[in-house]
């Protein structure tokens, strides 16, 4: 019973980050990981700090989500946790991104993939990011280094992995058409915008909507398309 009110608890936690409730998420985080030294899961520990470092991310309170990775990281290792190993090093890695550590951050991923297929069969399931999160974050860091064509081939990788579906199909679908404007390949766009548009009418969600439209419009833009950019943006 005690386990499973912890992963309850764990969802309930990345649910609450999904609906922009960060503050909440930090409250729910901090309460699991205290239930989780009560109940004696400390192997479940890490995953909380997880969920508490992407709501920190989120308010952009930078130094409280490093230190959370970091120690997360920690206990991860200490408790051979390699759900938690990989989730981390994914945070870890989009942090040194951001720093432009470029080189640090692909080996996370990489170390990250070399063990993701023993983490998804780990004794105790706890929580893991798709693989498909992995390969969009390497194409993510090439892209940011300005070696297009890396990151075109990791994009391709990553929308046709298993792991992508719902809205991740979106996403990776805008990613490959903002690459492709790089490369002026104007067909490709206008065939990724089109799987985009498709993907965004199943939106379920307001705010996922509202950021959907926002996207198309800037695509919508690119390929001339003005009148149907300035109704995507007000609409958003």
């Amino acid at each position: 019973a005690n386990i499973d009110a912890l992963r309850l608890t764990l969802l309930h936690c990345f649910n609450l980050l999904e609906f922009g409730e960060f503050n909440q998420a930090i409250a729910l985080a901090k309460q699991g990981e205290s239930n989780a030294r009560q109940f004696k899961y400390d192997t479940a520990r890490p995953y909380f700090m997880q969920c508490q470092a992407a709501a920190h991310q989120s308010l952009g309170n930078t130094l409280q989500e490093q230190q959370l990775t970091e120690e997360a990281l920690r206990l991860a290792k200490r408790y051979s946790e390699k759900q938690a190993i990989v989730n981390s090093l994914y945070a870890r890695s989009r942090q040194n991104t951001s720093l432009e550590n470029y080189n640090t951050a692909i080996e996370d991923l990489r170390f990250a993939l070399d063990i993701f297929d023993e983490a998804q069969t780990q004794f105790q399931d706890w929580y893991i990011l798709p693989k498909s999160y992995l390969q969009a974050e390497i194409s993510n860091v090439f892209f940011s280094m300005g070696d297009i064509e890396e990151a075109l081939h990791f994009a391709e990788l990553t929308y046709k992995d298993s792991s992508t579906f719902g809205k991740l199909k979106f996403a990776f679908a805008i990613n490959l058409a903002r690459i492709n404007m790089v490369q002026n390949d104007k067909a490709q766009v206008l065939y990724y915008l089109n799987k985009a548009e498709t993907e965004n009418n199943k939106n379920t969600s307001e705010r996922d909507f509202a950021t959907g439209n926002a996207l198309l419009a800037s695509i919508h833009l690119y390929v001339g398309d003005y009148n149907i950019a300035e109704k995507l943006a007000l609409s958003s």
